[in-house]
């Protein structure tokens, strides 16, 4: 997978599920914390990809 789609895809399953969160009475940053947990870079395979130095 590309690495830029792929992090578009964590902010976007992050913003999403900062809502439901936000519905479900919790904070949003709890929501960004479980789903980017959930969907992060070891499972979009982006951790090969991506070279931090």
């Amino acid at each position: 997978m590309d690495p830029v789609l792929g992090i578009g895809l964590i902010m976007l399953v992050g913003f999403l599920g900062g809502r439901i969160a936000a519905r479900l009475g919790l904070p949003s940053l709890t929501g960004y914390i479980i789903f980017g947990l959930l969907l992060g870079r070891s499972r979009l395979r982006l951790s090969n990809q991506l070279k931090v130095p």
